[in-house]
């Protein structure tokens, strides 16, 4: 591989396309401005992901992509562990395990990826990892007219 294709293959990675539903965006966006002075770090990141992403009607949302509320398979590339969680919209919603908010480092780099991307991403710690996105289970909540 080339220098610039490594590059290029890189912001792939760090930036994958996002595609959020109009109703996730709005909550997803109010949520880290609420957050803006208590958790600068996380409500920051979680706004830069927002921002980025491409926002369609509710309807036409994919399966395949995470939104809150959805149980999402998700691999960590680097040690090949395989996790399963439910992305909440707050962090007083992870009341269990299997449980992420969108608030947390994790969820901000999940929120809007499809099945089958995956996102370089910096952990609280400041080490990158690279997360792929290996199932969606749309909630209830996603789903009903």
């Amino acid at each position: 591989m080339l220098p610039n294709e490594a590059n290029d293959k890189r912001s792939a990675e760090r930036f994958p396309p996002l595609t959020i539903s109009v109703t996730d965006h709005r909550q997803l966006e109010a949520i880290a401005l609420k957050s803006l002075l208590g958790d600068p770090r996380n409500a920051g990141a979680l706004l830069n992901e927002v921002d980025r992403a491409d926002v369609v009607d509710d309807d036409i949302v994919g399966k395949d992509v995470v939104g809150i509320g959805d149980l999402v398979g998700y691999r960590d590339d680097a040690t090949g562990e395989r996790y399963l969680a439910r992305l909440v919209d707050r962090a007083d919603n992870v009341a269990q395990e299997d449980t992420l908010s969108v608030l947390s480092s994790l969820g901000a780099a999940l929120i809007g990826l499809r099945v089958g991307q995956s996102i370089l991403w910096s952990d609280r710690l400041g080490s990158e990892r690279l997360y792929t996105v290996l199932s969606v289970n749309q909630s209830d909540a996603r789903t009903l007219p």
